[in-house]
This record gives C-alpha cells, sequence and structure tokens, in this order.
C-alpha cells in the first residue's frame, strides 16, 4: 500500500505500513495519548507485571497449589524473555530468531555476506546468553520455593476463598453495574434451579 494513502477506522487515521499490524506496534490514533505514550504505556505494563516479586509470588501461588511449577516457570521465562530480551509480544516470540540473508523489504538492498552473518551470529549468540541467565535466575527463585518445607503454606489475598457473603462485604459489588450483574446472574441462577427441577 502506498504511504500516501490514509486508510481510516470510523474517521481515525491507521498506519498505511501494514509490518507493523502484529502484537507490537500502534497502528491507530488513541483519543487521550500519543503513539509514545501508548508505547510507553504497554511497556510498562510488561515490565511492572513481570518484577522479579511479582514472579516469586506467582511461582509461591503455584507451588502451594501442587501444581506444576516448573511449567510456570517455562512460561514465565518465555513471556519475560520474549518482552525484555526479543522486545517482541511472546505470542510472536521464541528462543532462536531466524534470519536469511535474501529476506528484504523491498527498496532495502542486500547485505553482504561478510556484514550479515557475522552480525546475525553475534546476536543469535548474545541472545541465547541472555536467555539462558534469564532462565537461570528464574529458576533458582523456583527452586527455593520448591525446596521450602512451608511452601504448601503459602497464601495470600488473591488465593482467599470465596465466601458466600461476598457481594454483601466487598466493595467492588456495591457498585450500580456490579449489583446488576449480580441481579442478574442470581435471576440466570433461580431460572436454571427451575427448569432442572
Amino acid at each position: 500500500m502506498s504511504p500516501d494513502v490514509v486508510c481510516t477506522r470510523a474517521g481515525v487515521p491507521l498506519d498505511p505500513d501494514m509490518n507493523k499490524y502484529d502484537l507490537n506496534h500502534v497502528c491507530t490514533a488513541h483519543p487521550h495519548m500519543s503513539a509514545e505514550d501508548w508505547d510507553r504505556a504497554y511497556a510498562l505494563a510488561w515490565q511492572r507485571y513481570y518484577t522479579t516479586d511479582h514472579i516469586k509470588t506467582v511461582l509461591r501461588r503455584v507451588a502451594s497449589a501442587g501444581a506444576n511449577a516448573s511449567n510456570a516457570l517455562f512460561l514465565i521465562t518465555w513471556f519475560k524473555g520474549s518482552i525484555d530480551i526479543e522486545k517482541i509480544h511472546p505470542l510472536e516470540s521464541g528462543f532462536l530468531r531466524l534470519k536469511f540473508r535474501r529476506d528484504r523489504r523491498p527498496g532495502f538492498p542486500i547485505e553482504p555476506i561478510w556484514r550479515f552473518y557475522p552480525r546475525y551470529s553475534w546476536e543469535v549468540v548474545s541472545k541465547l546468553s541472555r536467555w539462558a541467565g534469564l532462565y537461570l535466575r528464574l529458576r533458582r527463585i523456583y527452586l527455593g520455593i520448591k525446596h521450602d518445607p512451608k511452601r504448601f503454606e503459602y497464601t495470600d489475598l488473591a488465593m482467599t476463598p470465596v465466601t458466600d457473603d461476598e457481594t454483601e462485604t466487598h466493595d467492588l459489588f456495591r457498585t450500580a453495574a456490579a449489583q446488576t450483574y449480580v441481579g442478574q446472574e442470581q435471576r440466570l441462577e433461580k431460572a436454571r434451579h427451575g427448569a432442572a427441577v
């Protein structure tokens, strides 16, 4: 598509570069944020979720429930590494990025062999080293939790069992929208119960 063609969605301009339509790039205008602010908010969301403290919390929750914590370690490594190392969304990432010298976007020259392969080799070695370092750091945390004799005693607010009186005692359920939703769910439950009788 020609860069001078302006596509729109509901009157909002869309980016004409089709290579940006993935899970990592801003492709349209936001009503209240610049593209840079939107990019920064996206990156901060990932960074704040995958902090070392939060990773410890997630692994403690998994271990206390008796679930497969090694699988959680693998997924956390994958997601954190995708954002921190590859700088792309985890669903578009892998541990080894294949690049081919002749695969170039139109208008870009093909790089000479002597420049492409040394740079690509250094990138692969560098990134795999960072992946290994990340995994080893997180595995050390995982092993500390796995070998903790009190791991099954861990609990926090998110793991607190649901009680029957939550709709009356939690502020979350006191908003008008929540009351409407809870009322609707109660009516549906009565209808289901009545149909089953």
